[in-house]
């Protein structure tokens, strides 16, 4: 099963009035089995993220910088790249990365409700661009 490798160590700045964080060294999600060598890395090139792109009046399914965290960058990272003309080709479309997205969360800890809400909401982001919030903030 895929996994997580490795410590989460972020920078967390809460100033200006928002929220946002970045990873001080990169993420690294092993796809497949432990050893099988196919890495995804999220590379910790000074970039700032939100974390959990959630809805004030859902903040009880999950905190934006907690457990989440590391699922939310690495969702974010996959899709500015999509935007970008640049695709991970083992995640070539939004529906790939949600779904990744999804199982990163259930790696993460998360149950089926939980999941399943914060995985709608990357679905309803995926259909109606305009109300998804991608908040990557370059250095």
């Amino acid at each position: 099963m895929s996994h997580w490798t490795g410590s989460l160590i972020i920078e967390h700045d809460i100033s200006g009035g928002r929220q946002r964080v970045r990873p001080l060294q990169p993420l690294v999600w092993e796809i497949g089995y432990i050893g099988s060598g196919d890495l995804l890395i999220v590379e910790a090139d000074g970039r700032w993220f939100d974390g959990l792109s959630i809805p004030r009046c859902l903040e009880w399914i999950a905190e934006r910088t907690g457990r989440g965290l590391r699922a939310a960058i690495t969702h974010d990272d996959l899709i500015t790249q999509l935007r970008e003309g640049r695709p991970d080709p083992r995640f070539p479309d939004r529906l790939s990365i949600d779904r990744l997205f999804e199982e990163q969360l259930k790696a993460s800890g998360f149950g089926k409700l939980r999941r399943g809400v914060l995985y709608a909401g990357a679905r309803i982001g995926a259909h109606f661009p305009s109300l998804a919030r991608l908040a990557v903030y370059e250095p």
